[in-house]
């Protein structure tokens, strides 16, 4: 019997995470944990104080809500270009016709 998921262990912040996931999704699992703990390590640097690592998984959560807002955003916008364009061609070939 052929087991299509595993559970990997991944560190975010000051924890390690047990997590079950497929295995063609292990990687970006596990990129997105390396990601997360790149971003906490660049809003540290930038923050003189030393607040707990819970505040900066709040920071770097904020974040990325907001980058993927931004790219929700700019798909809304893209599949509206495209269906402009699909209208706009179906136009030009009704105007050649008559």
């Amino acid at each position: 019997m052929k087991k299509d998921s595993l559970t990997i262990r991944v560190s975010i912040g000051d924890g390690y995470y047990p997590m079950n996931v497929k295995w063609e999704k292990e990687q970006k699992v596990r990129e997105a944990a390396k990601l997360i703990n790149e971003k906490i390590s660049q809003i540290r640097t930038l923050d003189n104080s030393r607040r707990p690592t819970t505040d900066y998984l709040a920071m770097v959560a904020l974040q990325l809500a907001t980058s993927l807002s931004e790219l929700s955003e700019q798909k809304d916008v893209d599949v509206l270009a495209n269906e402009l364009s699909s209208v706009n061609q179906e136009l030009e070939q009704f105007l050649k016709l008559n």
